[in-house]
């Protein structure tokens, strides 16, 4: 069908996750099978709904992901920003492709627009329909120059790690290529004993710039679900160190170099009561719902999530302090607080 395509001769009616999925697959590793909703389709044609419920016969359940035109650039992910569903039936495609269409509504994507100077009327959403198969583990893997980057997975669904909402697994490497640490008892391999981060390193090496990977493991091998750029490195900045006392320390994991202070606010609690500009925004995990607050906040703490988070990736677009990692229950509302993201560090006044 015409109107439903792989190609990108058409950049807008593909959009940015559908072009990197698109280069993944003519480099020659497994991307699962899916084809492209055009911004311009009408869904409630006949031919595209039958092309639809072809798809989703074949393959039982699938996966809808946006792909809009200004999303997965070189200087804006939009992570997280819209919206995309998994493990979807046949009866609640029509419905699941409106909600993604529709994401782009959503009062976080005007924020972060403004945030970053898109204009928001610019914006196409394109819907990718993708077979889905539950997985054994997933994740993200984030370049940082040559053959170095850093892998995080969880098992299951890799969904979990871009929302923040686990503490995910690690391994981390240099520039050379050579693992430098690492929290679990084994590399993440494929069961046929392929190591994701190798697959990762070499993607890398053939494109020549940092990617932003994710992926997932199923009985087919390493699956893969998107590629970009890396919009803003893990670490540029020193940390500032600060003289202290040790009871005044709470470690966690640097995620955004970038150093703020300002009052406590704890969002499990207040629940967005009082809010002001100027705060540490405190929280279990960040969703999109919580743009506004990452958006007008110095900075974020958060317990769960790691470096590649969504809310992590963010934050280093935005120039914004964040760690990760944090017992925050140590930490009492509207307590001064400065907190430095090179250092992974949250230091009580």
């Amino acid at each position: 069908m015409d109107d439903l395509r792989h190609d990108t001769t058409n950049p807008e009616e593909q959009g940015g996750k559908a072009i990197g999925l698109n280069i993944l697959r003519e480099m020659g590793y497994q991307v699962p099978e899916y084809f492209v909703i055009p911004f311009n389709t009408d869904v409630t044609d006949p031919e595209v709904l039958g092309r639809v419920n072809e798809f989703v016969t074949s393959f039982g359940k699938v996966a809808l992901r946006s792909s809009a035109n200004i999303e997965d650039g070189a200087n804006s992910s939009f992570a997280g920003q819209f919206d995309s569903f998994l493990d979807v039936s046949a009866e609640q495609v029509p419905g699941r492709i409106n909600d993604v269409r529709r994401s782009v509504e959503l009062a976080n994507v005007r924020e972060y627009c403004e945030a970053m100077g898109i204009p928001f009327e610019d914006i196409k959403m394109n819907v990718i329909v993708q077979s889905f198969k539950e997985p054994s583990a997933g994740g993200v893997w984030m370049g940082t120059g040559a053959s170095g980057g850093r892998l995080e997975w969880t098992e299951g669904r890799g969904d979990a790690v871009v929302d923040g909402t686990v503490k995910p697994y690690h391994e981390t490497y240099d520039k050379d290529g050579l693992i430098v640490n690492m929290d679990a008892a084994s590399i993440l391999r494929d069961k046929n004993g392929k190591s994701v981060a190798e697959v990762c390193k070499e993607i890398q090496e053939k494109l020549g710039y940092d990617v932003d990977l994710e992926f997932c493991i199923t009985e087919d091998g390493i699956q893969w679900l998107q590629l970009r750029k890396v919009t803003k490195a893990i670490g540029e900045q020193s940390g500032i160190e600060v003289v202290t006392s040790e009871e005044s320390v709470i470690n966690g994991e640097a995620a955004s170099p970038y150093s703020a202070s300002g009052a406590a606010y704890r969002l499990d609690q207040e629940h967005g009561a009082g809010w002001a500009s100027g705060k540490i925004l405190i929280a279990r995990a960040t969703s999109p719902a919580d743009m506004m607050y990452i958006m007008t906040a110095e900075g974020v703490v958060t317990r769960m999530g790691g470096m590649l988070s969504h809310s992590a990736v963010v934050c280093r677009e935005l120039g914004k302090a964040c760690v990760v990692g944090v017992d925050i229950e140590k930490i009492q509302h509207a307590t001064p607080l400065f907190i430095d993201g090179k250092l992974g560090r949250v230091f009580l006044a």
